[in-house]
């Protein structure tokens, strides 16, 4: 399983997204996409991230299923146009060799 975060450029006039979102994206989710489970970060001042939990073979499959998968959500609802896509990506931690277990 795969956790893909979705960027967005700033909406038109700083709009939130609507308070649906998750309903909206799991209503566009193919059963292909592998969809497990969505969860979105809005904070005052900081820009807003999208999760999307995907079950895929891989990372990149994953990614592009992450794009795909708002791209329908946002052609299936429009409220959700003044929301740009910047980026889909499995954020990379590089935890400095300390991983617990690491050299079992």
């Amino acid at each position: 399983m795969y956790l893909v975060q979705l960027s967005f450029l700033p909406s038109v006039e700083g709009r939130e997204f609507p308070g649906d979102v998750r309903e909206m994206l799991y209503s566009s989710a193919r059963a292909e996409d592998g969809l497990e489970h969505v969860s979105v970060s809005e904070k005052p001042g900081a820009d807003p991230v999208i999760g999307l939990f995907l079950l895929s073979p891989d990372l990149a499959g994953a990614e592009r299923t992450a794009a795909l998968l708002w791209g329908r959500a946002a052609e299936r609802h429009p409220e959700l146009a003044d929301h740009q896509l910047f980026r889909a990506e499995v954020p990379l931690i590089d935890d400095g060799g300390d991983w617990p277990g690491e050299g079992v």
